[in-house]
């Protein structure tokens, strides 16, 4: 039996900072931009909610969290967006799939991640589940077993898509339930919220899971295909820069890093300053 769900969210709204704004304003203004651009998401997320400010995260030098540690908002004064991350406990409060849906294609245009995840009744291992697929497209494989739970990773987790396939111990109360999760970040994650809403999250999981290639009897979704989901790609007259952009911007920000000249944070800053989240999503 698999049960599905979107366990993260996460998306930027615009900020107006023509006039300079104060560190106390920054939080009710972020609130009332969100309201505007996103009234679903200010109601699930936010209104009658308490939040706690918290550090930053490059390039935002503010944050605020949920008293339920379920929503996470982050803020800059000189950034014209900000960003939210809705968890899995986030998630939870919604109550049901149809709101997480209405939610998702809200925030669709500014959508920053999207993880679709499916829970299965079983007594699989993750590597047992893992092993058998019937894909090379995702080689990359890593694995972390802890006194919580076991978890293994399918493609890299610094790509814009990976799987994560994890359960977790007793007496954890999931743990009779074998999770699967599908990591969607960037144009990846705004394809697939298109996608959802053209064929419904039942057919989208059938294709995910055609993508991954999962071929473990346990995996039954309910439509029956032999489609992929569709992936964004880059446009060909974009191959070339792309190319460019791996061969020599990458290697010589690479090369300025380690010799110290600029740092991580540094790059982070100037994307986020032109409303391009690249900070440390997990």
């Amino acid at each position: 039996m698999m049960f599905m769900s979107i366990d993260w969210l996460s998306f930027t709204f615009e900020m107006n900072h023509e006039q300079e704004v104060l560190a106390f304003e920054l939080w009710g203004r972020a609130a009332a931009a969100l309201q505007r651009q996103f009234p679903l998401a200010y109601l699930a997320f936010v209104k009658d909610w308490q939040f706690t400010p918290r550090m930053g995260r490059a390039p935002y030098n503010a944050s605020q969290q949920r008293e339920d540690k379920g929503v996470m908002i982050f803020a800059h004064q000189r950034i014209e967006h900000s960003l939210v991350e809705v968890g899995g406990i986030g998630m939870d409060t919604l109550g049901n799939l149809q709101a997480e849906l209405a939610v998702l294609q809200e925030v669709a245009p500014r959508l920053t991640r999207v993880d679709i995840a499916v829970d299965i009744f079983t007594e699989t291992r993750p590597d047992e589940f893992a092993t058998q697929r019937n894909t090379e497209r995702f080689t990359s494989w890593s694995e972390t077993v802890s006194d919580s739970g076991h978890t293994v990773y399918i493609g890299s987790k610094t790509s814009d898509r990976y799987a994560r396939i994890y359960r977790y111990n007793d007496p954890h109360p999931r743990s009779q339930f074998l999770r699967v999760e599908h990591v969607l970040k960037a144009e990846q994650a705004r394809a697939a919220a298109a996608q959802i809403k053209e064929v419904g999250l039942e057919t989208f999981v059938a294709l995910i899971g055609n993508t991954f290639g999962w071929a473990h009897q346990d995996w039954t979704p309910e439509v029956n295909t032999d489609e992929a989901a569709a992936a964004w790609r880059p446009e060909r007259r974009q191959g070339k820069t792309v190319s460019w952009m791996y061969g020599t911007v990458f290697p010589s920000l690479q090369k300025l890093i380690e010799d110290g000249a600029v740092t991580i944070a540094d790059v982070q800053k100037w994307f986020g300053e032109r409303g391009i989240d690249i900070g440390g999503v997990s």
